[in-house]
């Protein structure tokens, strides 16, 4: 079998056993409503149009309970969100982008919900790797309020905030990037 018949017999098992495990209703996927209540839960406070969804997300529940992880400040009109369902059964974790209308308004834009210490400046030089060579991980490309998402392979190993080559897997171009989430780069494009 050659590896890319391999390849896809593999992915093909995985999106079976995918779909199985989220039950009949495969259709269902996640909304900005949802999102604006898993937000108002934590203390925040957003509208459904200010909510950007990369890719829909299918639930298995189609009023699955959401729990916001974390967030993180983009730039100075995005902000990246991580959720998970409360129950993990009904779907696998997922970000969001925020576009709001004050940003000024949210408190502090880089918050982990499950830990509230401080990072030292020793720990900062321990960063953990969120990105790592020969594993695949999503590029955002932005230009102007235009934002491409695209998958990539990364060829270094990455922290929070560093800069690491990557490769368009469709196109083969290879981009310097910034490391903004496990397995999240973003770079801007002409």
């Amino acid at each position: 079998m050659t590896r890319t018949l391999h390849f896809a017999w593999v992915l093909g098992l995985l999106v079976a056993g995918l779909s199985g495990n989220l039950g009949a209703s495969s259709s269902a996927v996640v909304n900005a409503d949802h999102v604006v209540e898993a937000l108002r839960e934590s203390g925040l406070t957003a509208e459904a149009h200010e909510i950007e969804f990369p890719v829909s997300v299918p639930v298995a529940t189609p009023d699955a309970p959401l729990r916001v992880q974390y967030w993180r400040k983009l730039d100075d009109n995005s902000i990246w969100i991580r959720l998970v369902c409360r129950q993990p059964k009904d779907c696998l974790p997922f970000f969001i982008m925020l576009h709001p209308g004050n940003p000024q308004a949210w408190p502090d834009l880089s918050h982990r919900l499950s830990s509230s210490r401080q990072v030292s400046p020793e720990a900062k030089s321990r960063a953990p790797v969120l990105v790592r060579a020969g594993r695949r991980a999503i590029l955002l490309l932005e230009n102007r309020g235009t934002r491409i998402s695209t998958p990539v392979t990364c060829l270094e190993n990455g922290s929070l905030g560093g800069k690491v080559r990557v490769r368009n897997t469709a196109t083969k171009r290879i981009y310097l990037a910034q490391v903004v989430d496990r397995g999240v780069v973003r770079a801007w494009f002409e």
